[in-house]
């Protein structure tokens, strides 16, 4: 009934289960971490279309046909 430390450590029942959660962790990583770069660089993309829009706004404070 009782195991011993080393019984433990030699018994392989539940090392398929631990597989199994290894690999979903494994690939949400990798989601997340392509996730990020992608962020990233779309961040880095609009940042530099939105300072290159900004010399082109104009405010007017009264429209151009007003007296």
């Amino acid at each position: 009934m009782f195991y011993s430390f080393w019984d433990v450590l030699r018994d392989d029942n539940g090392s398929v289960a631990i597989e199994y959660g290894i690999i979903p962790l494994f690939t949400a990583l990798a989601i997340f971490s392509a996730a990020m770069a992608v962020g990233t660089k779309v961040r880095t993309t609009l940042n530099m279309v939105s300072a290159g829009l900004q010399p082109a706004v104009v405010v007017v404070d009264e429209p151009p046909w007003a007296p």
